[in-house]
């Protein structure tokens, strides 16, 4: 997000603090002018605290006069948001990290980065779907789902894959 020139688009389940690492990340790109929007989840186990901090988020955006929106999310076709990535400009990041410091810090997380403007775009469509509510929504969840698993399926079989483990980076070339 350091880098972000166009635009962030977030998708996380929640935020744990006003001060959590990531989420200044995305107010400095705001504060840079760039288009930032964060969309949380409105599960039962989170949406009051989101609600909260989307509400926080578009006071903070309106004094400082950024072009950054929050919401909950409005399902429709789905019980919950339950995605985690972001949309840098032309690259996304999709994977389980939750906006936590454990997760961060304590948990086994895995994420995929996507760089090209056609996966970034694939990703911003269909947050854009969510961002829309209900009315945004014409495909079902689980083939938009199914096409975002086709199109990673596809970046890994273009390139070379570096995993880091116990026993080092293994490298990986199909």
């Amino acid at each position: 997000m350091a880098a972000a020139d166009d635009r962030v688009l977030v998708q996380q389940v929640t935020v744990d603090s006003r001060d959590n690492r990531l989420l200044r990340a995305a107010l400095r790109a705001a504060d840079r002018g760039v288009r930032v929007r964060i969309l949380l989840s409105s599960g039962w186990y989170a949406e009051g605290d989101n609600a909260a901090l989307a509400s926080w988020l578009n006071r903070r955006a309106d004094a400082a006069g950024w072009d950054l929106e929050a919401r909950v999310d409005e399902p429709r076709g789905y019980e919950k948001l339950h995605s985690k990535g972001v949309v840098v400009d032309d690259a996304a990041l999709v994977g389980s990290l939750n906006w936590g410091a454990a997760a961060q810090t304590e948990n086994r997380e895995v994420l995929l980065a996507l760089e090209g403007g056609e996966a970034a775009d694939y990703y911003a469509s269909v947050f854009e779907s969510d961002w829309s509510g209900p009315a945004g929504r014409s495909v079902p969840t689980a083939l938009v789902g199914l096409a975002g698993v086709a199109v990673a399926a596809a970046a890994l079989l273009a390139r070379r894959i570096d995993v880091v483990g116990r026993e080092g980076v293994v490298g990986w070339q199909p």
